[in-house]
């Protein structure tokens, strides 16, 4: 495979690099890192470096320039909800020198540029006749769905329309349901005050055991026990 390879010297400008696939070999200072796919780097200015990639490789990067500079290099993994965003530009700030709010905010909104930029990318077209039931789950998952009426309104068999929905999704629609669910209990556990019954309720769930039941199945920690470790963390955005 062709590398492709480029040096950086006295670079007015700081740099965020993601990996969407492939891994780039980054050297700095006589020693070689390695920046694996789905994980992404801070590189301060005036650091001088290089780096490889292969043709089959995809890099995203931006530049831009901070009034206080950051002392190192920060490696990190791809973050998949807004609380790991958060995780993320805090690991970014708490290398930072001296910085002000304005700061703060900027980083923050390149690294969420820079995901919008990466992370919405579809891998591959959905197949259009399965577009309505995806739809209808995305906006009514807090309540009860059939499957069966999603495959008549997909104009389908019950058969196919499951067939189509995981060869597209890699999922079943139960469970692509149940994900929206525990996406949206993260975040009303995260940055809301609602207790886990209110959540529960909000949810779609007739009691907080099933609601709880279903949380520690997929995220492998309570409800309760999530809530305190953010809290723990004491997480800013």
């Amino acid at each position: 495979m062709r590398e492709l390879s480029n040096q950086f010297t006295d670079r007015p400008f700081c740099s965020l690099i993601y990996v969407e696939k492939g891994q780039l070999s980054y050297m700095h200072k006589n020693k070689t890192f390695y920046i694996n796919e789905n994980h992404f780097c801070y590189i301060p200015s005036e650091i001088t470096y290089s780096y490889k990639n292969t043709s089959k490789s995809k890099i995203s990067q931006i530049d831009f320039s901070l009034y206080y500079n950051l002392c190192n290099v920060v490696l990190f993994d791809k973050p998949t909800d807004l609380g790991e965003i958060s995780i993320t530009q805090q690991n970014i700030i708490n290398n930072i020198i001296a910085t002000d709010k304005s700061e703060k905010l900027l980083i923050t909104g390149l690294i969420l540029i820079l995901l919008a930029n990466t992370f919405s990318k579809p891998e591959h077209k959905i197949d259009k006749r399965i577009i309505p039931a995806i739809n209808h789950i995305n906006q009514n998952f807090n309540q009860k769905i059939y499957i069966v009426d999603l495959a008549e309104m997909c104009h389908l068999s019950r058969a196919q329309f499951e067939r189509i929905f995981k060869s597209n999704l890699g999922t079943t629609p139960i469970k692509y349901k149940n994900n929206l669910i525990i996406a949206e209990a993260k975040k009303l556990l995260k940055y809301s005050s609602l207790s886990i019954n209110e959540i529960s309720s909000q949810l779609g769930f007739n009691d907080s055991y099933s609601f709880c039941h279903l949380f520690k199945n997929t995220v492998s920690k309570t409800p309760k026990n999530y809530r305190k470790f953010f809290m723990d963390k004491k997480i800013i955005i």
